[in-house]
């Protein structure tokens, strides 16, 4: 059985917020049985499914989770009206989640078990870039962990200023330097790396 949560919701951010009439595919979400991935062309983001397995999972107006599809594009419209609640009961793993009960050509519909709805949504009809050939290969120069929520703080004070952040990696023990300016500012910033 294919279940999404929030985190692949969350892709629909990355892809283009405009409908491009020559890229469609670049303002929807791919959907394969394993992963969702959005891109707009200059970012790309890919969100493996969760792990988790809900074995017990809803029928909805009479229709089943689909074992397995043929992966589509989900226009964002669609993915919008997909509303999954804040918080869930952990006993209940099953109301954070959302799955497909069908798709064709032209329409998929979701199943949202925590509010027993059944949403229907576009496919849009575009091949979506072959993006595995795009992710480097072979052994990284640097690799190195940070705190997402110190990236995160840092990016939206720095974005303000300028949305062309210079990053600077000066080693897999030291800190990560941001740094971006207008003809008026200048603004400096660096992360530690987390100690594994």
């Amino acid at each position: 059985m294919c279940i999404f949560n929030q985190n692949n919701l969350n892709c629909l951010k990355v892809a283009s917020k405009n409908d491009s009439r020559s890229r469609p595919e670049f303002s929807g979400v791919l959907f394969k049985k394993d992963k969702t991935v959005a891109t707009d062309g200059f970012s790309l983001i890919e969100m493996s499914t969760p792990v988790e397995t809900v074995n017990d999972y809803s029928v909805i107006q009479g229709k089943h989770a689909m074992q397995g599809f043929k992966p589509f594009i989900a226009d964002r419209k669609s993915l919008e009206a997909v509303k999954l609640p804040r918080k869930t009961p952990t006993s209940l793993p099953v109301f954070s989640t959302f799955s497909i009960s069908h798709r064709d050509n032209e329409k998929v519909e979701f199943m949202v078990p925590a509010t027993l709805a059944l949403q229907e949504g576009k496919v849009i009809d575009g091949t979506f870039p072959d993006y595995e050939r795009l992710f480097p290969k072979g052994k990284p120069v640097i690799e190195l962990t940070i705190n997402a929520d110190y990236l995160k703080n840092m990016l939206d004070v720095m974005g303000k200023l300028n949305d062309q952040i210079t990053l600077k990696i000066y080693g897999s023990e030291k800190p990560v330097v941001l740094e971006c300016s207008t003809s008026e500012q200048y603004s400096r910033s660096m992360i530690m790396p987390v100690r594994k």
